[in-house]
């Protein structure tokens, strides 16, 4: 093989290792808008129950982590591509464009709520509707404040 036929075929493989993190979150909707509302009594998702969307919550996340755990370990053993290997340090331009998306980022983010967005719901939400919110709100540009 040819050093560019290599370069495709590692290519390829990257490019579905990212179509199967894909698929992998959206394993969510699977849940959400298959099988759940059939067990739930065929309820939609706006209408779950606090404790409904705790366990619909708790099995995204369960199934985030196999997705994830399998994505890594594909990418060590067929791509030898190690997530956890220490690589070189970031330069400090690297770093300074990092911090200055993230201020960026917060600062939009604060106008446009007039506020943290999660502060505020977290503030009026309470603790377990704030962690098991059916609402997507990530989706919607409203607050429930």
């Amino acid at each position: 093989m040819t050093n560019s036929s290599v370069k495709k075929e590692a290519g390829w493989k990257y490019l579905l290792l990212s179509i199967g993190a894909f698929l992998g979150i959206s394993l969510e909707a699977v849940h959400a808008f298959g099988w759940e509302p059939i067990l739930y009594g065929g309820i939609t998702f706006q209408e779950y129950t606090t404790w409904q969307a705790v366990l619909h919550w708790v099995i995204t996340y369960f199934t985030w982590a196999v997705a994830g755990y399998l994505l890594i370990r594909t990418a060590k053993y067929r791509l030898e591509f190690d997530i956890w290997a220490k690589g070189e340090k970031m330069r400090l331009w690297q770093l300074l464009a990092v911090l200055f998306g993230i201020i960026l980022s917060a600062t939009i983010s604060y106008f446009s709520w007039d506020g943290f967005k999660v502060i505020k719901e977290f503030t009026n939400l309470g603790l377990v509707k704030f962690f098991s919110n059916t609402s997507t709100t990530w989706l919607k540009p409203q607050c429930f404040c």
